[in-house]
């Protein structure tokens, strides 16, 4: 990173007005100043502009705030800088708000575009965003920034005065060793998801094992259900062809009975038909009667139709007179009703006049007894009046009681909420004592569940070292019988091999003895013979011996598998005892917790309930209330002469209004008895009209006209009604005539019918007697059908039990055959769990080691070893000629330990031209700072040349002071020695010796008003 150009405003000491520093004019340079006018405040806003770092309080709630020039609002730094060969440009901006309660940050990250001559922005979506950006860009952070470029003042023995942990983080930073830090968590990590998916597949591996144990049970089970099938298939095809053979005799006994049904319809259609025709012979010998008598009436009925004819003549002309007689009868009846009319309006107009008078007349009763009243209300207002008087004098009083009782009021409420309040902390702790009520109990139960789960954690414990054991000693069982298995095996060959040695022995007749090659003689081959017998009997019976001692270890294993069992059972069913112990716990502490406050809230109840039985509250509203019951008592006052003299007084104004109306009501009267006159003479003259009006007389004598007309018609009502109720008389007189025309005829062929209906009904009884003989033997037959449907029922119900067997064995061989793949692909699952398995350890020893590869004691700590020679050599050149040679540093990274052994460290020794080591404490101001300086510098270089990082600058503003003249020469010949690393080195001191040694100088002053300025000098 080489700095190109530095803008500032506001910042820290600089103004509105501060100039621009522009680093392209010069290579080295030297920033000068009297102390205080600004020199590291230009280092400062680099600092800030790239990281928001600088001189600040790190603790201050703002810490921008101390940047900011005092009385400004803004600062502003922009600074722009080459990296790799691309220019950027920063922007950072401070705002305060105007009630300096609220500020605002911005930061801006741009990128040179020479192809436009533009910028081009790079910036987030945040602050924290681009400055991220900003430090991948960079690839270092501040602290790495001014501890290896920076030799900011008061900070070039901040490497050395670090503790020895501190430096080595410091090179760590510098030489980018913190992604060793990454690659070993994430290595830790991976141990850690191996272990956790290692100790996954144990547990399954061990369910499968346990599940595989079922497979030769279901192997067996399996042909048992098998064999099972078999018997069940041959007895439902039995069953089935039994069935079969019933239900062909029920099919055939069903057919018989929808054939029974069938002719019992076809009886009953024969019935209803035969019903029928003997019902219809019936009715035909009824009209056959019928005929005959009506031929029998035939003179009768001639003459009844002929005296028909007359009286419907008659009729005729009655009607025709009756429509005359009503029409005049109508008009007679509207004169009537107009009559009636005028009559009842005429009596409707007598009757009002008359209420009117009534009405009049209690009207001037009532005005003449109440204008009697007049000297007794006025006697009354007198009297109204001197009551108000005197109650105004006893309101007074009242309005002082009142106050007083009011004020009672208030105290004795005021009493009363105190009341209503402890009472209702009473209730509030009886409920909550209620609530905790069963908390003893609870306690002395979960007190007792703590004892007894205690017991069964230590049964656990106990349990989980004997299974431990015991696993341990069937594993060297295991071993036992293996190793006896094999030298069995051993003895069953030496066995086999001699037994064929001695087989072929009998049988050859060789002369050579096979044992010793010497002539083989009768005796001799006794002997041999004997000998391979010894030998074989000996073998044999290490093989009895042997296979009796596997028996037993076989059984001692057994027992302690079965032991194993029992224990683990016993284990997993107490697993959960030492998490229920810690919840019993948890509980045991919290109920503990609620009886003390159970306890104290009882003393408080008690407390509380002593307080209001002995009304020890509110003392002073007591007091209070005691005195105003005196003051009152002291104030008499008669309430019963006060209401009455209140409702005498409250008269007054409403008999004062009765006497105005009294007055008003003379004139009234007056009034009264005028109109009492004028409904007199109305009265009269409705009268005259009612008696003889021309209206009425006119309706008369239209009412006699009508009347006469009526008697010249000479209609009779009565005869006409005489006529018609013959006639209704002789009302079927026309159908017996017609029927009188036809009946001859329809006498002979009724007579025809009838001989055919008695024809056909003696048809129908012989087809119907046929038709019951064959229904009685289908009967007979269908006898036996209840038997058979039994039958067939039980049959079906049989092999219904039988399918249902049969399905329920399927069922199970599926189930075992499900069972039996499962276990398959768990023998499959199990082989693939142990490769994985195999491969998950693998993984978590590589990635175990990889962990401590990549720790602090493992890669970054040899790189670290490596680079600190180079760092040495470096600072030891520059020291040499800084001191002319007179001192060394030595940077040691081990420290023998009191307790024996070495311990990782970074110490810095120093040594003088003597060659003693000295503490870093007791060098002077001068050589200490040669000492930090040396390394600073050796620093710098190794950070110019690593390629993660990209600084090309170096800043000294330190310690120049403490030098003398040799020294100061020492260092700038230094500087100069080194200027080839750094593309930029600016050198800040106060000393005016110094800064002449240097051609380019920044010259700073402090303008009181409008800050501090700079200039560049020999450009």
């Amino acid at each position: 990173m080489v700095p190109v150009a530095l803008r500032l405003k506001n910042f820290m000491s600089y103004g509105e007005a501060a100039p621009v520093l522009d680093f392209e004019q010069f290579q080295v340079a030297c920033l000068s100043g009297n102390n205080g006018q600004g020199k590291s405040a230009l280092l400062d806003a680099i600092t800030w502009a790239l990281w928001g770092e600088a001189r600040k309080t790190s603790d201050s709630r703002k810490p921008d705030e101390h940047l900011l020039r005092v009385g400004a609002q803004q600062m502003e730094v922009e600074f722009t800088f080459d990296l790799e060969g691309q220019r950027y440009r920063v922007l950072r901006r401070y705002t305060r708000s105007s009630s300096g309660k609220t500020s605002k940050s911005e930061l801006e990250l741009q990128v040179y575009e020479p192809e436009t001559g533009t910028y081009r922005p790079l910036t987030g979506a945040s602050v924290s965003e681009t400055q991220e950006r900003l430090n991948q860009l960079l690839g270092l952070d501040y602290q790495t920034f001014i501890n290896a470029s920076f030799l900011l003042q008061g900070r070039a023995d901040e490497f050395t005065r670090k503790k020895p942990g501190e430096r080595k983080e410091i090179l760590a930073r510098i030489l980018n060793l913190d992604r060793y830090e990454r690659l070993a968590e994430l290595a830790r990590e991976e141990v850690r998801e191996a272990k956790a998916r290692a100790e996954q597949i144990e547990r399954q591996l061990e369910q499968i094992q346990e599940a595989l144990q079922e497979e030769s049970e279901l192997k067996a089970r399996h042909e048992a259900l098998q064999e099972r099938r078999r018997a069940l298939e041959a007895e439902r095809e039995t069953r089935q062809r039994h069935l079969q053979t019933l239900q062909e005799q029920r099919v055939r006994l069903e057919e018989n009975r929808r054939r029974l049904e069938e002719l019992q319809e076809q009886e009953r259609q024969q019935t209803a038909r035969l019903r029928e025709e003997r019902e219809r012979l019936v009715r035909l010998e009824a009209e056959l009667q019928d005929l005959e008598q009506l031929l029998a009436r035939r003179e009768e009925i001639e003459q009844a139709h002929a005296r028909e004819r007359t009286l419907q003549e008659e009729r005729r002309q009655l009607e025709a007179k009756r429509e005359q007689y009503w029409g005049i009868q109508k008009q007679l009846d509207q004169v009537q009703s107009e009559l009636e009319r005028q009559r009842s309006e005429l009596e409707k107009k007598l009757a009002l006049v008359r209420k009117e008078q009534e009405h009049v007349q209690r009207q001037l009763q009532e005005l003449t007894t109440r204008l009697q009243e007049r000297p007794r209300i006025a006697q009354r207002l007198k009297a109204a009046e001197q009551a108000r008087q005197e109650m105004a004098r006893l309101e007074q009083q009242r309005q002082q009681r009142s106050a007083l009782e009011e004020e009672i009021r208030h105290v004795s409420e005021a009493l009363l909420a105190a009341q209503k309040e402890l009472e209702g902390q009473l209730r509030s702790l009886q409920r909550q004592l209620e609530q905790e009520a069963d908390v003893p109990e609870q306690l002395a139960a979960l007190e007792a569940r703590c004892r007894e789960l205690e017991q069964q954690e230590a049964r656990y414990r106990a349990l989980q070292e004997e299974l431990e054991r015991l696993k341990e000693t069937g594993q060297g069982k295991k071993a036992a019988i293996e190793a006896l298995q094999a030298r069995l095996q051993e003895l069953e060959r030496q066995q086999q091999d001699l037994q064929q040695r001695y087989d072929t022995f009998r049988q050859a007749e060789a002369d050579v003895c096979p044992v010793c090659g010497s002539e083989l003689g009768p005796e001799h081959r006794e002997e041999v013979e004997r000998h391979y017998e010894e030998q074989l009997g000996e073998l044999a019976r290490g093989l009895d011996e042997g296979r009796r001692q596997l028996a037993a270890l076989e059984q001692e294993r057994e027992a302690l598998r079965q032991q194993y069992i029992a224990r683990l059972s016993e284990a997993k069913r107490l697993e959960k005892a030492p998490e229920e112990l810690a919840r019993a716990r948890a509980q045991l502490e919290e109920l503990q917790r609620r009886n003390v406050r159970r306890e104290a809230l009882a003393r408080q109840l008690s407390a509380l309930q002593t307080q209001l039985e002995q009304r020890a509250f509110a003392q002073e509203q007591r007091r209070r209330l005691e005195e105003l019951h005196r003051k009152l008592e002291a104030l008499p006052f008669d309430e019963q002469k006060f209401e009455t003299l209140r409702q005498q007084a409250a008269e007054a104004a409403s008999l004062r209004e009765r006497l105005q109306e009294l007055e008003t009501l003379q004139g009234r009267r007056e009034s009264l008895e005028n109109e009492q006159r004028r409904l007199a003479q109305l009265e009269q003259q409705y009268r005259q009209e009612l008696d003889q009006g021309p209206a009425l007389q006119q309706l008369l004598q239209r009412k006699r006209a009508l009347q006469e007309k009526l008697q010249a018609i000479g209609f009779d009502p009565a005869r006409l009604q005489q006529v018609q109720q013959e006639l209704e008389t002789l009302g079927d007189v026309g159908a017996q005539v017609h029927r009188l025309l036809h009946a001859e005829e329809n006498l002979k062929k009724g007579r025809q019918e009838r001989e055919t209906l008695q024809r056909r009904i003696r048809q129908e009884e012989q087809a119907l007697e046929r038709l019951q003989a064959q229904l009685q033997q289908l009967r007979q037959e269908l006898e036996d059908l209840p038997r058979v449907q039994a039958a067939c029922e039980e049959a079906r119900q049989q092999l219904a039990a039988t399918e249902v067997a049969l399905q329920e064995v399927r069922q199970a061989i599926g189930e075992c055959q499900a069972r039996m793949e499962q276990l398959q692909t768990l023998r499959a699952q199990r082989k693939q769990l142990q490769q994985e398995l195999e491969s998950v350890r693998h993984r978590e020893r590589l990635h175990r080691h990889l962990q401590q590869a990549f720790g602090k004691h493992g890669i970054p700590s040899l790189i670290i070893e490596q680079t600190l020679p180079e760092l040495e050599a470096r600072a030891n050149e520059l020291l040499e000629r800084l001191t002319d040679g007179r001192m060394h540093v030595y940077l040691r990274t081990q420290r023998a330990k009191k307790s024996g052994g070495t311990k990782e460290t970074l110490d810095i020794i120093i040594t003088d031209e003597q060659g003693a080591a000295r503490p870093y404490e007791t060098f002077s101001g001068g050589e200490a700072f040669r000492v930090d300086f040396a390394l600073r510098l050796a620093l710098a270089q190794l950070l110019a040349e690593r390629s993660g990082v990209r600084v090309r600058t170096l800043v000294i503003d330190e310690g120049f002071g403490t030098q003398d003249p040799q020294g100061l020469q020492h260092l700038v010949e230094a500087i100069q020695a080194v200027q080839s690393d750094f593309d930029k080195i600016l050198v800040i001191t106060h000393l005016s010796e110094l800064k002449q040694v240097f051609p380019v100088r920044i010259e700073v002053e402090k303008d009181p008003v409008e800050g501090s300025r700079f200039e560049v000098i020999g450009v």
